[in-house]
């Protein structure tokens, strides 16, 4: 009979200890879909809007057309300038497509070069500036322009500098790259290219996979093969110019 009660009450402990186990504990802010750290599991990733994916490609293909035109007249190495040569050519292309998709989707995103005013493309060839449309920011604060931007890049053909259309931080990587000649300026815009390329890359894989517009994902998508190979052929140069 004594035995029979301790085995009772053992097993009247273990219940005890094993629903405490599933109470939560003070202080635990655990919700569905997050980790106990609090950190967001890969289904509840916060979605980039198509204004801001519109806006931080914008502003990367400003970069690239502005800084690989002064790279075609300050870089000492052959191969940099070859590649320079394409950044402005593919950025050019792709600131011609990204405009052509926002207005099939009827994308009202401030700072886009209406259909007719001159494209792109023409314009960066050309190394003319284009005239600035004046626009109201948006939700996703585009103020600027892209005729700035392609004003920025016609400047900076010419060995000058334009800051119209970049933000703070583009502006800088700019300004870091003005006063560079020769295998300096080499190190320093593949160094810049290299770690601009990372983020473009990021930026089209994430928007690729977690957009909130079906037009501009598979589009996304569509650019995201050749950012990576631009990447790659970035990461190849910068071990050939710091040899």
């Amino acid at each position: 009979m004594r035995r029979q009660i301790l085995l009772a009450s053992a097993a009247s402990l273990l219940l005890a200890a094993s629903a405490l186990a599933q109470q939560p504990q003070p202080g635990s802010t655990a919700s569905p879909g997050r980790t106990q750290s609090g950190s967001a599991t890969p289904g509840n990733a916060q979605r980039l809007s198509a204004a801001e994916f519109v806006r931080m490609v914008q502003m990367s293909d400003r970069h690239e057309i502005a800084s690989s035109r002064l790279a075609q007249n300050q870089a000492q190495h052959d191969q940099v300038k070859q590649f320079a040569a394409e950044m402005v050519r593919d950025h050019t292309r792709t600131m011609q497509e990204l405009m052509e998709v926002t207005q099939r989707a009827g994308l009202q995103v401030s700072g886009m070069m209406p259909q007719g005013s001159g494209s792109a493309s023409s314009s960066a060839r050309a190394g003319a500036p284009g005239a600035p449309t004046s626009g109201s920011a948006g939700g996703a604060g585009m103020s600027s322009t892209q005729g700035a931007g392609q004003g920025a890049a016609a400047t900076a053909a010419h060995g000058g500098m334009a800051m119209e259309g970049l933000d703070a931080e583009h502006q800088q990587m700019i300004q870091r790259l003005q006063g560079l000649r020769g295998a300096e300026f080499d190190r320093m815009y593949i160094q810049q290219q290299v770690q601009a390329h990372q983020k473009a890359v990021d930026l089209f894989t994430a928007y690729s996979q977690n957009g909130d517009q079906a037009e501009l994902k598979q589009w996304a998508a569509r650019t995201l093969p050749a950012l990576q190979q631009h990447l790659q052929r970035a990461q190849q140069l910068q071990r050939t110019v710091q040899g």
